[in-house]
């Protein structure tokens, strides 16, 4: 699970998997949107709360019809309200016929309620995914907070999400912050001195950390005002 508050950006954004490739951010970017990279538990985009994004490369899409996972990935989407699969590249050599091309679309729009979308290269899949964005975000004002993925269940697992909502968090790092104080109401007390002997942590960092459990909330809002 991610959380983000709309309301501390100044533009539309987009999570990203870390492991989508790098080129989509400078074309999200072209197009308005900022990127969040995050290693995603489930889609390879997230809109919203609402809407999460499959992104698959025509050889891939394939690929994943003849070996079987396409549909263990729609199953995955399946409580999730929007789900959409891109189709990104043009149909040539295709290693398996038309009719189970055609069954394959049919069971994903009518088995698991996905929407098929088409593109012709991954910078007019980034254009199509920002115009989502700033639909969801910007034209239907969507609720300030976004939670996807699963729910961990596991008291260190929540722990450890907790401290991945903070930008340039990720697992390991969380692992290493929970690891040397212990538990979260001793790393919330630190100081920013202490915070700088964790391996990984600059100024920048260790000032964003403080700020998180150090400033009244109020203080977003006073500043909006003004």
């Amino acid at each position: 699970m991610y959380a983000i508050n709309v309301k501390e950006f100044d533009k539309p954004f987009v999570f990203v998997d870390t492991r989508e490739p790098d080129i989509i951010d400078t074309y999200f970017r072209e197009n308005g949107v900022e990127v969040i990279r995050r290693q995603l538990d489930i889609g390879d985009y997230v809109v919203s709360l609402d809407t999460v994004i499959e992104r698959k490369r025509r050889e891939d899409f394939e690929s994943s019809i003849i070996d079987g996972r396409l549909f263990s990935q729609a199953e995955r989407l399946r409580e999730i309200q929007n789900k959409i699969f891109i189709i990104e590249g043009n149909i040539s050599n295709s290693r398996i016929n038309r009719k189970a091309l055609l069954g394959a679309y049919s069971s994903l729009i009518i088995d698991y309620n996905i929407s098929l979308m088409f593109t012709r290269n991954i910078r007019a899949t980034a254009e199509l995914i920002s115009a989502m964005v700033k639909h969801e975000q910007l034209l239907r004002h969507k609720e300030n907070k976004l939670f996807f993925g699963k729910k961990p269940k596991e008291i260190h697992q929540i722990q450890r999400k907790m401290l991945e909502v903070i930008p340039n968090v990720g697992p390991s790092l969380a692992d290493k912050l929970l690891s040397q104080f212990n538990t979260i109401r001793d790393l919330s007390n630190s100081q920013k001195r202490t915070l700088l002997s964790v391996d990984g942590i600059g100024d920048k960092k260790a000032d964003l950390i403080w700020k998180v459990f150090n400033m009244p909330y109020g203080n977003y809002y006073n500043k909006k005002k003004d």
